[in-house]
This record gives C-alpha cells, structure tokens and sequence, in this order.
C-alpha cells in the first residue's frame, strides 16, 4: 500500500480506474489529506476553485499507451498462429478504434480471455501509478500490508530478519494452513512480485544471462514445460557461490512470481486467481521443490579422476553421461559448457577409440558460452595448429587443406549423433544464455617416459617447447 506523509492510504483502485478512464469530460484528482479520489466535470472546473497544492490531478493513459499493452499481451499470452491471435492482429493493423474491437473479441471468446486482458491492464496500470506516484512533490511511503493473522507477514512488517527467523515464520504458518485450509495470505501485486524476482537475480549474480521474459515463457507455456521446470531450472542455473540465502530468496521470489502469471489454461486468470474463484477445483498453486547438485557434483569428480589415470576413453564417457543426464531430466545447469571442453580434452588425448570430436565440442562449449576461457585457450592449442599449413610444401598443401576439411566434417557429422548436440538444442529452445566470464586455471599434464599422465610442476619445462619453465610461460596466463 502507498501512504501519504499524513499515513492515510492511498485509494490505488481509485487512481488506476481513474488512469483508464476514457470519458474526456471528467477530469479526476488525488486528494493529498484523505488519499480519496475526486472527480470533476471539465465543464464547470472553471466555476469550482480547487487547492492545488492539495489536489493533485491523476493523469490519464492515452489509448496509444492502451494499444501497445494489447499487442504485448497478444505477443505473451495467445498462440501465435491461433484464430483469436490473428483476428486481435487484423484488428490491430485497422489503426483507429482497434482497441475496443479488441476487447469485444476477447469478450466474445469462448475461453474467456477477456478476464486475462482486466488483469493484463490492471497490472501494467499498477506499474503506470507507481512511477506517477514517484514524480509527485509530496513523500510517498511503500508500505507492506499483509494479513494481519499470518506469520509470514508478521515478520515482513517487522523489518530486518534473518533465514533462521523466516524457516521459524514459515513453520508456524504451516501448521496453521494443515489446521484451517481456508486461510489465505495478503496479496502480492504482479508488479511488486516482478521486482522482488528482477532483485532477487540481481543479488545472485544472475542478472547478466538470465531474464525474467524467459521465466515467464517457461510458466506460461504449460504445453511445452511442466509444472516445476521453472522452479528446477532457476535452482541449477544459480551461480555455484551463490550465497543460501541468496538462492532461497530467489527460490521463494521465483514462486510468488509464478503463482501470479495468468495462465491459457486457467482462461488468462492467474493460479491465484483460479484457486480462490474455484476452490473446489484440484488446480494446486505452485509450490517449492527441493533439489540437489551433489549428483553432478559426484559424477564430474569421477570423470576427473579418469582424467587423471589417463582413461580418456571413461573420461569421456563419463563427461557424456552427465550430459545425457542434464537431458533426460530436462535441466538447463549453470556449467554445463565445462563438461563439453573436458570432454574435447579427452578427444585430442585419447586413442582412436574415441570419435573426432574435440573441435566439435570446443566449438559448442564457446557457441553455450563464447567468453569461456578454459575452451578459447584449448582451441588456440589443440586446434590453431591443425590450421597452420605453413611447415606444409606447396605440393602438397591443397591435399592437406582438402584432408583437414574433410576431418571436419566427420567430426561434425559424429557431434549431431550425440547428447552434446541435442543437450545444446535443448538449451537453445528453453531461451538460456550461459555467457559469463570465467576464470579457469587448469590443471595441465604431460606424459610422460613411461607413458603416464602426470601434472606439469612450476619449475618444469612449458609444454609448448619455448625453452622457459612452465611458471614463466603458460603456466602464468591466469
């Protein structure tokens, strides 16, 4: 809620009505001792006097503002292809006057989505009044109102707390709704859940490669994405330092802002929404999952350890496997990229068992993550020379480039028959962007008399023959 200096509240379904008011003829003000909304006919403003330094006249939003939310809400919530999309789309194109047309379709509309357009403009209205909020010469406080019986509540109007206060809160609140299932906790605006979410990424570092717009396409999208996906996919995608308390807001942010989200099969009303005017109906809220990176955890130090004992051939494997993993239970990770050069190290180690694909899965670890710097520094060893037909006579140099090519296209063929292939679609198609930049010190071997793989020490000489000792060449690029 929004409070005056005076700590009367603000009537705010008065301001929004009166923001969307069409009507020409009446002009509308806010009052700033009482926080009411008062309307006067612009035919006999010039007869009443008004203090205008106590009424405030509340802007209108023009109809072009109206008709760009229509064609947002059309772009978010409908099918692009479906009949009503391209009936509002035709209508759209007509210019003047297309907005009520609009509506009288979606009114008309057997799925009834003209409740989902209400709760559309509400919203986005909501946004409108905060900022005009913001600009008024007077000091608007923001204010928490939650329900007066739920603990969570409580604590939120108490200020500062801690996890350990909030795991307290929700206890409590918990054995309350196992008592009494009618209990209902104080509503959290759309708009208000957006920016704790837009917060909460921005806190785990996450703000950079991840977008709320892709949140929204995972919830909204029910066909292509199941119930937890979102909730799932948000957890793995966390930075790994990430801070506990960081995630479990983020957690908690990313499920307010999911119960909010208007749904097709809801008829464009939220699960709130839904849950509260069918209360009969198995339609459940969406609610918090608990997950676990240490699987992964354990299979990459497997696959680390192959490394090791130089069995690329179950190095690779293994690195395969957790990809294949990540793919059957359809989780978008934060590292993923890591587990695609490891495995292209492999390649260019291992014996001819193995497929040719490290130039692949090189190319694919920068094309997931193009500031990786682990996979631009493999390619400038492994495959910057495979390029290099300088030491090559002129002879033979157009056989060489036609056998380089042709390699290229066996391994490129080999990749799209693999997991790393499909695991990559799949990251394309969930609108994922894993481009951060990494700072990787890697562990380099070298074999060696008896063929064994052993770790380069810092007084050893650079793999890369300079002359100089690993510490002085390579081995101080990070």
């Amino acid at each position: 809620m929004f409070l005056l200096p005076n700590q009367n509240k603000i009537d705010e379904s008065g301001v929004i009505e009166a923001m969307l008011h069409t009507d020409s003829s009446c002009r509308y003000f806010l009052d700033t001792t009482t926080g009411e909304i008062g309307c006067v006919e612009k035919k006999t403003t010039k007869n009443v006097s008004l203090d205008m330094e106590r009424y405030i006249e509340v802007p209108k939003l023009s109809e072009a503002v109206q008709f760009a939310w229509m064609k947002k809400f059309i772009e978010t919530m409908l099918e692009t292809e479906s009949l009503l999309s391209r009936a509002l789309k035709n209508e759209i194109e007509k210019g003047k006057g297309a907005l009520a047309c609009c509506e009288k379709i979606l009114n008309e509309d057997a799925g009834k989505w003209i409740h989902g357009w209400r709760e559309w403009c509400k919203t986005s209205a909501f946004e409108e009044m905060q900022k005009w909020l913001g600009t008024l010469p007077i000091s608007i406080e923001e204010k928490f109102e939650g329900h007066g019986d739920c603990e969570l509540c409580k604590l939120m109007e108490r200020g500062e707390h801690n996890l350990g206060d909030f795991m307290e809160a929700k206890a409590k609140e918990d054995r309350k709704l196992n008592t009494n299932e009618d209990h209902t906790v104080g509503r959290l605006s759309l708009a208000k859940a957006e920016q704790q979410f837009l917060e909460s990424l921005k806190r785990c570092g996450m703000e950079g490669f991840f977008s709320m717009r892709t949140f929204k396409k995972w919830c909204t999208n029910e066909s292509k994405y199941d119930l937890l996906f979102a909730s799932r996919a948000l957890f793995f995608l966390a930075p790994e330092m990430t801070r506990e308390n960081d995630g479990v807001a983020l957690t908690n942010a990313a499920i307010e802002l999911a119960n909010r989200l208007p749904r097709k099969k809801l008829g464009g009303k939220s699960p709130l929404d839904f849950r509260e005017s069918n209360p009969d109906h198995s339609e459940q809220k969406y609610k918090m999952d608990t997950y676990d990176r240490n699987t992964y955890a354990t299979l990459n130090e497997e696959a680390l350890r192959f490394m090791r004992s130089s069995e690329y051939e179950r190095a690779y494997r293994a690195y395969e496997g957790i990809i294949q993993k990540l793919l059957v239970e359809r989780t978008p990770f934060f590292s993923a990229f890591r587990a695609y050069a490891n495995a292209a190290v492999c390649c260019f180690l291992g014996n001819d068992e193995l497929p040719p694909l490290g130039e692949q899965l090189l190319e694919a670890a920068l094309r997931i993550n193009p500031l990786y710097d682990f996979a631009l520094q493999m390619r400038e060893y492994y495959v910057a020379p495979q390029n290099d037909f300088s030491g090559v006579s002129k002879k033979d140099r157009n056989f060489a480039k036609t056998l380089r090519a042709l390699m290229q296209d066996i391994g490129a063929s080999a990749y799209r028959r693999t997991p790393f292939r499909k695991y990559e679609r799949f990251l394309s198609e969930c609108g994922v962007s894993l481009t951060y930049k990494t700072k990787t010190i890697p562990t380099v071997r070298r074999i060696n008399e008896k063929g064994q793989s052993v770790k380069i020490g810092r007084n050893d000489p650079c793999y890369c023959n300079s002359g100089k000792k690993f510490k002085k060449c390579h081995g101080g690029v990070n």
